[in-house]
């Protein structure tokens, strides 16, 4: 069994064991997963084996900051997701 050896690896044990507990349903549309920087799970975090078609972003920062310091970025991604959705829509 794995221990937290800090308040950061307790999150970071907390999430896994809440994703993979996790019995959701497939999903066949394309998902956009943006994380920050400082609390990269992986690709997808845990997601894409709910749906393969899964956009993986990081943006600089902490779960705060990519909102705070970094909303530059992340709104950069959020758009760049919005505008390829709307191409694929049309």
């Amino acid at each position: 069994m794995l221990a937290a050896r800090d308040r950061t690896s307790d999150i970071d044990l907390r999430y896994r064991h809440v994703i993979d507990g996790y019995a959701g349903a497939p999903w066949n549309g394309h998902v956009v997963v943006i994380q920050a920087q400082e609390r990269d799970r992986g690709p997808g975090a845990g997601w894409m084996r709910f749906a393969p078609d899964c956009e993986s972003h990081l943006v600089p920062g902490g779960h705060v900051t990519m909102i705070t310091r970094h909303l530059g970025e992340l709104a950069a991604v959020v758009r760049g997701a919005i505008e390829r959705a709307l191409k694929v829509a049309a």
